[in-house]
Parts: structure tokens; C-alpha cells; sequence
């Protein structure tokens, strides 16, 4: 049977989530509560430092990811942010083939634009990264 780590280094309530993901686990693989209860455990009220080494713990027989997992970053770069406030006074002037123009090389940048009442919003293609960003695959 397999144990999780966190049984012998841990006292008090961690230990208590370790044993519950190991249950879950060890009763036919009940994957599905696991995560629950993982995401339970992530809005405990257990300190940050102590949380996260038992998501870490959790996760060695998840398999999610979560020590490597790094934000993306959201940042618009500044070229892309320029081309759409080219495109945007090229829609103030009413010059809308100049303005497709540039809302293609905004989406070949791997941006999306969306067009609101309240302006223009940039938002990262999220099907970008599956292609490829030259002619080469």
C-alpha cells in the first residue's frame, strides 16, 4: 500500500488530509475525490507554508504538476499594444481595410482583439501556442 510522505513528518490536522487523500487513493483509485479533496485542502485554513508542502505531497501521486507550474505571463508586449492603437485611429478613420490588416498581424503576434463599447480588448490567443508562430513546424 502506498503512504504518503507527510504522515511521518507531519502533526495534527496536515496529517489528518494526508490520511483522507490516501484513502481516496487506496479505495480503487477514487481519483476524482482525491482531487477533490485536494482542492479542499488548498481552501483550508491551514498556513500558506504548510498548505503548499502538502499540495506538494499530494501531487507526488497526482501527477498535476503543481511544483513546476509557473503563472503565465499576461503582459501585452509593447509592439502588439501599438499595432492596436494603430488599428484603432485607423477605425476612427474609417479605414477599414488598413484596420483588418492590422488586426491580422496583431493575431499572427498570437493575439485575439475584441471590440467592446468600452474600447478595444487584447487578449492572448490561447490556440496560438498549438501553432506554430513561422512557416516551419
Amino acid at each position: 500500500m502506498y503512504e504518503l510522505r507527510c504522515r511521518r513528518e507531519r502533526v495534527g490536522e496536515p496529517v489528518l488530509w494526508c490520511e483522507g487523500e490516501q484513502r481516496c487513493i487506496c479505495a480503487d483509485l477514487n481519483t476524482p475525490r482525491a482531487i477533490a479533496l485536494t482542492w479542499e485542502l488548498h481552501g483550508s485554513r491551514l498556513p500558506d507554508p504548510v498548505k503548499k508542502s502538502t499540495l506538494l505531497e499530494f501531487d507526488r501521486v497526482l501527477g498535476l504538476g503543481l511544483g513546476v507550474w509557473a503563472p503565465v505571463d499576461e503582459r501585452v508586449p509593447e509592439s502588439v499594444r501599438q499595432l492596436v492603437a494603430r488599428r484603432e485611429a485607423a477605425r476612427s478613420g474609417r479605414r477599414w481595410a488598413d484596420a483588418d490588416e492590422l488586426r491580422q498581424q496583431i493575431a499572427g503576434m498570437g493575439y485575439e482583439l475584441e471590440d467592446t463599447a468600452e474600447g478595444t480588448v487584447v487578449h492572448r490567443d490561447q490556440g496560438a501556442a498549438r501553432r506554430p508562430v513561422s512557416g516551419k513546424s
